[in-house]
């Protein structure tokens, strides 16, 4: 591993657009859905002590009731995959579901419909939401103790607002996410995509030019 991560650290650079980072205003009619793949609770008023009136499941869509961004914007802290903690921002907005109405934080909705729980179709969803990529492959080689090490490098670029990148060499794969939508958008991806991802190691989130960057590696 540590001969791949030098690899790495030499090819895996991404340029992409800028980003924002949540504080997302909105009009009265707007379409979101529910991030959290636990769910989120729909709360009687905008404090998260407030009576919850009910829970709403994954992918639930919700529609904008009202919305009055505050001067400064609240922080809910979430995991970052790898034993730590990483901050959300946002808001208070009142929305309404079926027959409810109440108040739920921004930073855990998403205009992007989150993959079903039980798919494995990630390709053809990052496809629906970011547009057909272009792929770039190649193969490199790396001398290390022991004998030189073959590896496969592919790069998908996708229209709007993703690169994935990928290494394979030596039984050990290393992958990295590049996102230019909103912080807290990206982080939702990176949430669905953990579900089930129990072989996955050195998982890091970071803003990096831009960017939010999700990468991890895995070994079979």
């Amino acid at each position: 591993m540590r001969f791949l991560s030098l690899f790495l650290f030499v090819f895996c650079l991404n340029l992409l657009p800028h980003f924002t980072e949540g504080a997302e205003k909105y009009k009265a009619g707007d379409k979101l859905f529910v991030a959290p793949t636990k769910g989120l609770n729909l709360r009687k008023s905008p404090d998260s002590q407030s009576a919850v009136l009910s829970k709403l499941d994954y992918n639930t869509q919700v529609t904008i009731a009202e919305d009055a961004p505050p001067r400064k914007s609240l922080q809910i802290p979430v995991t970052d995959f790898a034993g730590g903690k990483l901050n959300l921002q946002g808001h208070w907005v009142k929305v309404s579901t079926g027959n409810a109405m109440g108040y739920v934080f921004d930073g855990m909705l998403s205009k992007y419909k989150g993959l079903a729980l039980g798919s494995y179709e990630e390709d053809a969803w990052l496809v629906s939401l970011f547009g057909k990529p272009t792929l770039k492959t190649s193969k490199k080689s790396l001398t290390a103790q022991g004998g030189e090490i073959d590896f496969e490098i592919e790069e998908k670029t996708y229209p709007r607002g993703l690169v994935f990148h990928s290494t394979w060499g030596d039984g050990c794969g290393s992958y990295e996410y590049a996102f230019s939508i909103s912080y807290n958008e990206a982080y939702w991806f990176i949430e669905r995509m953990m579900v089930g991802a129990d072989a996955a190691d050195d998982i890091k989130i970071i803003k990096e030019k831009g960017n939010t960057v999700f990468s991890f590696s895995s070994c079979t």
